[in-house]
């Protein structure tokens, strides 16, 4: 409960949220072979993270984990199973700028493009997450073949630096928002810290980059 509310507080009015009442019929069975239908309320609230703006709020709090969305280990015959990196998978999430406006009018909605549903049961206390993403990068195809019974691989989409690309410079995570070939230079910004930017070499941000997509 607290982390929800945590969440709501400072992603504020970037995110959306919501809060509604669904109705829940039960039947109870008795060993005296006796029954009795009962319902009960339940309150759901949910956080909406599906722009831009309220996705950088989210990184903020919660921070990026490298890795990608990679498992650190591949599955083997003994252990078929491993875990992928939550804050991993938020790097794969690339959310439109602006709230539709029919989600503004109903929050609620259905909604199937890219974002991050965090919704809170009341009366259960559980919190869940939900996480739309239409890609994800990974460093070798089979990556992602061993994982996923159909997927489509588009070898090498992008390679090098581009605009978007994140990567790790002195202990801090740095997103690239412009390159500049004449001057051969890009200018970051710190995910952390939303209006800091810096110049650096693009040959220096080029092995950051590959560096840290190997990670």
């Amino acid at each position: 409960m607290e982390s929800f509310w945590y969440l709501v507080q400072w992603v504020g009015d970037n995110g959306l949220f919501t809060s509604t009442h669904r109705k829940q019929s039960l039947i109870k069975y008795y060993s005296s072979l006796r029954m009795e239908c009962m319902t009960k309320l339940n309150t759901i609230s949910y956080l909406r993270i599906l722009s831009q703006q309220s996705l950088q709020a989210l990184r903020c709090i919660l921070g990026i984990g490298t890795g990608l969305g990679l498992c650190r280990k591949r599955p083997t015959k003994s252990s078929p199973i491993q875990s992928c990196l939550i804050g991993g998978l938020l790097t794969s999430v690339e959310c439109i700028p602006d709230v539709p406006d029919y989600m503004l009018a109903k929050p609620e909605s259905n909604y199937t493009a890219n974002g991050i549903d965090f919704i809170y049961h009341k009366q259960s206390r559980g919190l869940s997450c939900i996480i739309r993403f239409s890609k994800i990068t990974v460093n070798t195809e089979e990556d992602a073949t061993s994982r996923i019974a159909g997927v489509v691989v588009e070898r090498l989409p992008e390679s090098g630096v581009y605009v978007n690309v994140w990567f790790s410079y002195e202990n801090k995570l740095l997103e690239v928002v412009a390159i500049h070939d004449e001057m051969q230079t890009v200018t970051c910004s710190y995910v952390e810290q939303p209006g800091s930017v810096v110049d650096l070499p693009l040959t220096l941000v080029s092995n950051l980059v590959a560096t840290f997509g190997r990670s």
